[in-house]
């Protein structure tokens, strides 16, 4: 798993995911700054920025732009042979491909957030935007990496998902919004944060349904590793 894990790294942390990841991270830590500077500005409002530009926007897109990479570039370019070969637990396969994917995703995204929630003036909603990252993006991830190998087009495919279900179709109702994950990230944000914004869930509920997508895009992902038709 180690190995696997390594190579997947490797071909994720390219310079320009680097250079991307970075220039996120100021343009996000700027408009923050902007936002804090802004007359009247409270803890509320620094929480819909947060809401509404980090999990909202830049944490499923980042983590699509990796997680369908992880083993979909693999897939795509034919070198996903070589580890569908080998005796590995097909999970084992999809668990080291979504810790990649985390280990640069959920520091870089997190430490982001936080500051920009800082730069605003809000030390609650920094500690409430890192624990909604930590929770969000590996639930995102393991949909996203199975994605990966379930289509050639994951990238089109997860902006879809992304922009029209969880930008407009979740935004109808709660019916709606109970099936899009940003609903419960953005419920971890407001109630830790103690902001006055509606939540759709509770705290616990959010931390279970996250922590259960995970699980079952990782059972995905395998299961689809152990019936595809691999060249």
């Amino acid at each position: 798993m180690v190995d696997i894990y390594r190579i997947i790294l490797k071909q994720l942390a390219s310079r320009p995911r680097l250079i991307g990841l970075a220039v996120m991270a100021v343009i996000t830590i700027g408009l923050a700054v902007l936002v804090g500077r802004a007359d009247g500005s409270e803890s509320a409002d620094i929480a819909r920025f947060i809401n509404n530009l980090g999990l909202t926007l830049l944490a499923p897109v980042v983590t699509l732009v990796f997680a369908s990479a992880a083993l979909g570039d693999l897939y795509e370019n034919n070198s996903l042979i070589y580890l569908w070969l080998r005796p590995i637990p097909r999970p084992t396969i999809v668990v080291a491909a979504l810790a990649a994917v985390l280990t640069i995703v959920v520091p870089v995204l997190a430490l982001t957030f936080a500051a920009a929630s800082l730069a605003a003036g809000s030390g609650s909603v920094a500690v409430a935007a890192s624990v909604a990252t930590l929770l969000v993006v590996p639930a995102y991830a393991a949909i996203f990496v199975a994605l990966g190998l379930f289509t050639h087009r994951a990238l089109i495919w997860g902006l879809g998902y992304i922009l029209v279900f969880e930008g407009i179709i979740a935004a109808i109702g709660s019916l709606p919004g109970r099936l899009a994950l940003v609903s419960y990230s953005r419920s971890l944000l407001n109630k830790i944060a103690d902001v006055s914004a509606s939540s759709l869930v509770s705290v616990p509920v959010a931390i279970i349904t996250l922590l259960a997508v995970a699980a079952a895009g990782v059972g995905a992902g395998s299961w689809r590793l152990n019936h595809m038709n691999v060249p």
